[in-house]
């Protein structure tokens, strides 16, 4: 029996407008996935133009004047019934203030400014990138015309990311996180030096650490039967159904810990995929709720999960099994002393758990920058090598370690990054929520039993696709709204070990 009231025909009708729009929606993912790891080098100019192609297709459906009456005269009845209606207006309100022709040109414009970064990052120039960026943000400026705002045209583009989500609020929570940093870091950093020994950073062999992130993206709970793990330049999670969940990560022969950690990190993406309802998954409400929710599972697994002592208790065993040479001599503690050093560094997906805010601060105040137009696009690599300095005291050597490490900008996904760091304190929230309800989970994780946190999570969160926001869910969830409390009191107990 549907959870939708299918009797009511304007409902059957919107619950079939919505599969279909999920469906194209679907379409559009897989030819972007495929685009990240298996297509031809020549095959850009023409990916770019079916994706264009079917953006428009999408959006004249999205858009349709049928549709929005419909949306007018349908009443929902069950609970499901309100919340898709109420995100298919959200959606078809959206959708109806962006032109046909831009929603093309930006889907043009993605695919090729992802071929721009790609190659602007390997021959370590940005000014390569630069006019594909250029016409990217003059696009998003003119989303955020169309979409209106009040005090900020960056205001808009969180919006799409994370429901009414503006600059001001994520100040509110990124500036005063960001002064707690300022005292922290330097103690955890002097704290936590002797036991940065450089095993982590010897040459590990390729082949074997993509077998073991394999094994333990399996073990963690992700269905290989439902998903699959691929690899591209910068992981990603690409949810098409609850049934075909697709991710990927990459492989760092210097830098193990990375492989496997980023692989657990998109795994928790996945398994959100994953754990929505099959009865939502073919409609507007099997889409996850939002960005900051969808973080809050990635960071909960990779860091929450993935850095504690029990998880290497169970995994460090057979990971020294499989490099006996290169961890010979090593025990659980010194692994998981070094793979939790507190250092400064460069690269974001690669940043501890403290530092790791820091990285989103600079490229939340370039990118709105950007937006407002307050910075040039040219004057990124100055602006990014004085903020990086600034905020984590690291000399950028080169672009590729610099502004041009993410994918995102070429992508048009600016107003994304906050949500790294505010799914993060969420994820931090749910940790103790979990732990309150099964306080026996370090000694589960240390058996490799992932079953209570995954199943908790996929009754809590998962299963609800889009049913509430992710400040209903925070309520739901943990019983308060979203901060950084929980956050600094989980890194205060860690380091006091």
């Amino acid at each position: 029996m549907s959870v939708f009231t299918l009797t009511d025909p304007n409902i059957k009708k919107l619950v079939a407008i919505s599969r279909e729009l999920k469906d194209i929606s679907s379409a559009i993912a897989l030819l972007a996935w495929d685009q990240e790891t298996y297509m031809s080098p020549k095959g850009a100019l023409a990916r770019a133009h079916q994706l264009e192609t079917l953006s428009g297709i999408y959006h004249d459906k999205a858009t349709a004047k049928s549709l929005g009456k419909l949306l007018d005269e349908v009443k929902g009845i069950s609970e499901f019934d309100i919340a898709l209606i109420r995100e298919m207006q959200r959606d078809y309100t959206l959708a109806t203030k962006l032109p046909r022709s831009l929603v093309q040109e930006l889907s043009k414009e993605s695919s090729l400014g992802l071929e721009a970064w790609k190659h602007a990052r390997e021959q370590n120039n940005f000014s390569l990138f630069a006019p594909s960026l250029e016409r990217m943000v003059k696009l998003k400026r003119e989303v955020a015309r169309c979409y209106g705002y009040v005090d900020s045209p960056y205001d808009a583009l969180l919006d799409e990311f994370e429901q009414d989500l503006t600059k001001k609020k994520v100040e509110a929570v990124l500036y005063p996180l960001r002064d707690e940093l300022k005292v922290l870091i330097p103690k955890l950093v002097t704290q936590t030096k002797q036991y940065d020994k450089g095993v982590l950073h010897q040459k590990f062999d390729g082949q074997k650490l993509w077998d073991f992130s394999m094994h333990v993206l399996e073990k963690i709970g992700f269905d290989l039967e439902r998903g699959r793990q691929d690899k591209s330049a910068h992981p990603f999670t690409m949810g098409l159904t609850q049934s075909d969940v697709r991710l990927t990560t990459r492989i760092l022969e210097d830098n193990p810990i990375s492989t496997i950690l980023s692989t657990v990190h998109e795994g928790g993406h996945g398994m959100y995929e994953q754990g929505v309802s099959p009865e939502l998954d073919f409609t507007t409400l099997g889409y996850i709720t939002s960005l900051v929710a969808h973080e809050s599972q990635s960071r909960f697994w990779e860091n929450m999960i993935g850095k504690s002592i029990e998880f290497w208790q169970y995994f460090f065993p057979q990971l020294q099994a499989t490099f006996p040479e290169e961890l010979e001599g090593e025990t659980v503690e010194s692994i998981w002393r070094e793979l939790n050093v507190i250092k400064p560094s460069l690269i974001r997906v690669d940043a501890d758990e403290v530092t790791y805010h820091m990285h989103i601060i600079v490229r939340f105040e370039i990118e709105s920058a950007l937006i407002e137009g307050r910075l040039a696009v040219h004057d990124i690599p100055t602006e990014w090598n004085k903020k990086i300095k600034e905020y984590l005291g690291v000399d950028v050597p080169s672009d590729s370690l610099g502004c041009l490490q993410d994918i995102h900008w070429g992508q048009g996904l600016i107003g994304y990054f906050p949500t790294y760091s505010l799914g993060s304190l969420f994820s931090a929230q749910i940790y103790e929520s979990v732990l309150k309800d099964h306080p026996d989970l370090p000694h589960a994780i240390a058996k490799g039993e992932f079953e209570k946190p995954r199943k908790w999570l996929n009754e809590k969160i998962h299963t609800h696709g889009r049913l509430y926001t992710s400040d209903e869910l925070a309520i739901r969830v943990t019983g308060k709204p979203l901060s950084s409390a929980a956050y600094l009191r989980y890194i205060e107990d860690k380091f006091a070990r």
